[in-house]
């Protein structure tokens, strides 16, 4: 089920297949994708647009791990939504990463679908909700009488 706020999504992972497959579910549910296999060209695209609604990134890839990366996008975006995908569920890949704080959360390889869209979704709620409150504080200044 497409989600009601359409996300723009930076989707960062170092295996083609994967890269691929995860930009066409997320397409197919009304957002869109901009998909890089390298951290360090996501990183470059990033300081140059960075209105992405999530940031999507494996966790272990060469150049720069998921972590730094998203710590590199936090520095430029505090408030940026990012959840982190990897194959490897152990504490040495996980703890550094959760600990930094820089991921809402964590996704398993292989994935569900399902799980990918909720997690998605959950998240596209909490973006929907403050670009609202955005909105409302930012309209026009009423002239008073």
């Amino acid at each position: 089920m497409p989600s009601m706020l359409r996300l723009k999504i930076m989707l960062v992972d170092d295996e083609m297949y994967v890269l691929e497959s995860l930009k066409a579910l997320l397409r197919e549910n009304g957002h869109t994708v901009e998909g890089f296999n390298s951290p360090t060209k996501a990183l470059e695209a990033f300081k140059k647009k960075g209105d992405f609604d999530l940031v999507i990134s494996d966790i272990r890839m060469p150049e720069m791990t998921g972590g730094q990366l998203i710590a590199e996008i936090k520095k430029i975006k505090p408030d940026q939504h990012c959840i982190g995908i990897t194959a490897y569920a152990n504490k040495e890949t996980l703890a550094p990463v959760i600990k930094s704080g820089g991921v809402d959360r964590i996704l398993l390889k292989p994935w569900k679908n399902a799980d990918v869209l909720n997690t998605v979704e959950q998240l596209g709620a909490a973006i929907r909700k403050k670009k609202m409150a955005g909105q409302a504080g930012a309209g026009p200044a009423q002239a008073s009488s």
